[in-house]
């Protein structure tokens, strides 16, 4: 049977302790900042960058052969300092065949995956003056998906995202008419296709002992919601909470949570739960699920597991 998670009696949970933490790591979650080494302050030493992040599944490339975006140390005085560490991808329209290669540092910037994603952000900045960046998606095949727009402010930062299944490339351009900008920050989430979206562990399921449940795969910044149960069906949250989740568990309730952590920048997100020494040789189920999805669905496999004595 099915049953509606809002339709269910809220209880205050008072035999098992919640405390929820950060950490951890996730494959599925690449950043990068551009920050790897020392970079130089100008673009006529170094060229447009490439393939430098071919090993993370990202590869970088211009409108022409040698063009595209560099990566400079922020002394080059965008007007922005670098959002993270102290370097960014840099352009500029108008300094014409300034890489040591004779390239030019313009857009529009492709940049290619190697594996699908499920979400995409960077931040951009105009530096001295105030600009329009848009970023165009693309599918694994090839195909437009959408657009996105940010506007940020001289001097500020603003972010480009998108949440959306099988992005498989990113063309980002400067439509304000700045020649100038800059983009840092980039970060990217794998999209599973058919298999779980989130990957949920547990150690120490222990009568009398705290336990840890991990998440992985989440995006970053985002809360995740850890539920159990003790009956096989389904629960349907029907976007109760901002959660829009099918869990493979029948009585899943609001005081069912072992946790509402927060992803990192890795996308992990952990929560400690104290057992009851009663619980021994109960059969528990566990699943988690993504906050802001809907109306598509963000859930982890299913845990079935017996409290250990």
């Amino acid at each position: 049977m099915m049953r509606s998670i809002d339709a269910l009696p809220t209880r205050a949970l008072v035999s098992w302790t919640i405390a929820t933490t950060m950490g951890g790591s996730a494959a599925a979650v690449t950043c990068i900042d551009f920050d790897d080494g020392s970079q130089p302050c100008d673009f006529s030493l170094t060229t447009a960058l490439r393939d430098e992040y071919a090993a993370q599944g990202v590869t970088f490339s211009g409108p022409l052969a040698y063009d595209g975006g560099g990566i400079l140390d922020d002394c080059a005085s965008f007007g922005s300092p670098a959002r993270s560490g102290s370097n960014f991808l840099a352009f500029d329209d108008t300094c014409i065949g300034c890489f040591s290669d004779g390239g030019t540092p313009r857009d529009t910037e492709t940049i290619e995956l190697s594996t699908p994603k499920r979400w995409v952000s960077c931040w951009v900045s105009g530096g001295f003056t105030g600009t329009t960046v848009r970023m165009d998606l693309y599918d694994s095949g090839g195909a437009y998906i959408a657009t996105k727009l940010a506007n940020p402010s001289a001097g500020s930062y603003a972010e480009l995202n998108a949440q959306v299944a099988d992005i498989g490339e990113l063309r980002v351009s400067e439509i304000g008419g700045d020649p100038s900008w800059v983009l840092d920050d980039l970060c990217l989430v794998d999209d599973p296709g058919a298999a779980d979206c989130l990957t949920l562990s547990v150690q120490n399921l222990v009568a009398g002992q705290t336990a840890t449940w991990t998440v992985t795969g989440a995006i970053p910044g985002r809360p995740v919601a850890i539920v159990y149960g003790f009956q096989d069906g389904e629960t349907n949250t029907g976007g109760f909470g901002g959660y829009c989740a099918t869990f493979d568990i029948g009585d899943v309730s609001v005081d069912k949570i072992v946790g509402l952590p927060v992803a990192d920048a890795t996308g992990s997100a952990s929560a400690t739960f104290a057992i009851p020494q009663q619980a021994e040789g109960v059969r528990v189920l566990m699943q988690a699920a993504e906050q802001s999805t809907c109306p598509g669905e963000c859930v982890s496999n299913l845990l079935d597991e017996i409290v250990a004595e």
